[in-house]
């Protein structure tokens, strides 16, 4: 018998059985033909490892040998990187919400908004960086002409700016994790904690509050919408802020608007995703890609491809857990296995998107993408099993 695992399923070949449907020590095991999918293995199977070969004893007859199969080389595709010569690259900093590009954007001296409009930032803003990675301008910084977050992407800019540079710098973050980080910093509990620069616009939008309050509380509750039938759970809402004007909220539209980038309000980050920053990028744009996990190793390895001749200072590890530093919050994420399998499904544009500019980096290393889609693929194991 040879079984594939996935961390959710397994896909198996079971030799010369006609069964249908059977159950050993609480793993159900369903056929079709010649295969079958199995579920989570029970947590009393008894597990070994045999030359590489996972073998699973479900009782006393019954023993399946599973071939763990969860490489990802297969989604390593180096060869649509494109390349700009030193000397002709024009650059733009792209920063996709809760990924890390807001650190990255202190450091850099068009790192404001109204760069994409040739408008000079304030002088020397990199020397309000704390601790000591502010205390000398980068040659990032110096080369890195736009800046290009969810108010360029608002006012239609990102095409103008896009045509006008060779390469763009991005920072990306597992699509889960970003999705995850985006819906609590916007939970209305969590922003009277916060007190973010914008909290007070977050506040106005009237469906903001209605749609946490009775649609979805906290994440898994968010999931738990996506697979809801439409018309299933609608609120009447009366948002005071409009002058008591009404409101209808059907949870499983608004929660699959939100996720497919549809809806602008309630969750601002999620609607300026990755789709929506990086599909009118043309193909034959440079990419460099900084992995949020990895922000300051890869920071450095692209101030030296952009020709620093020495490695840029970073934060020391007291100044990364200051800057890191964020404090208990009344929500917090309690996504359970099948929520994530959830919203793991909604992503899976996002995460296509995430895997092909992790392929065109040219800053990242085939190792360094193997790791980033193996980090994937822990947390999106069906999305990613599915593009093998």
């Amino acid at each position: 018998t040879k079984i594939m695992m996935t961390r959710n399923k397994t896909l198996l070949r079971h030799q010369g059985s006609n069964t249908r449907d059977q159950r050993w020590r609480g793993v159900l095991v369903r056929f079709f033909g010649t295969i079958g999918i199995v579920g989570l293995l029970a947590v009393d199977s008894e597990l070994s490892l045999e030359n590489d070969v996972l073998v699973a004893k479900f009782d006393d007859r019954s023993v399946f040998r599973i071939l763990h199969d969860s490489s990802v080389d297969s989604l390593i595709d180096r060869s649509n990187r494109v390349e700009i010569p030193d000397d002709q690259r024009e650059l733009a900093f792209v920063h996709i919400g809760k990924s890390g590009g807001t650190t990255i954007s202190h450091l850099l001296r068009n790192g404001c908004h109204q760069s994409v409009d040739n408008e000079p930032c304030e002088e020397r803003r990199w020397e309000n960086f704390p601790g000591s990675a502010g205390k000398d301008e980068t040659i990032a910084s110096k080369r890195i002409k736009y800046y290009l977050h969810t108010p360029a992407a608002k006012r239609g800019k990102l095409e103008w700016a896009y045509n006008h540079t060779t390469s763009i710098v991005m920072v990306g973050r597992n699509p889960l994790e970003r999705f995850v980080s985006a819906f609590l910093v916007t939970h209305p509990k969590n922003v009277e904690v916060l007190k973010p620069p914008n909290w007070y616009a977050v506040k106005k939008v009237p469906i903001h509050d209605a749609a946490f309050e009775d649609c979805f509380p906290n994440i898994e509750e968010f999931a738990r919408c996506l697979n809801q039938r439409r018309g299933q759970n609608v609120y009447n809402v009366t948002a005071t802020e409009l002058h008591h004007k009404s409101i209808t909220m059907d949870c499983a539209e608004l929660s699959r608007d939100i996720i497919l980038q549809k809806e602008p309000f309630v969750i601002p980050h999620a609607r300026w995703g990755y789709r929506s920053f990086l599909k009118p990028l043309p193909s034959n744009k440079e990419v460099f890609f900084i992995r949020t996990k990895y922000l300051w190793e890869d920071w450095v390895v692209v101030n030296n491809m952009l020709g620093s001749p020495h490695n840029v200072t970073v934060p020391n590890s007291d100044e990364t857990k200051k800057l890191n530093a964020r404090g208990e919050l009344p929500i917090e994420s309690n996504l359970s296995d099948e929520g994530r399998t959830t919203i793991c499904h909604f992503l899976k544009g996002d995460i296509q998107i995430y895997i092909s500019f992790l392929n065109n980096a040219v800053n990242l290393s085939d190792e360094d993408v193997r790791v980033a889609l193996q980090e994937l693929q822990e947390s999106c194991p069906e999305i990613v099993q599915s593009s093998l």
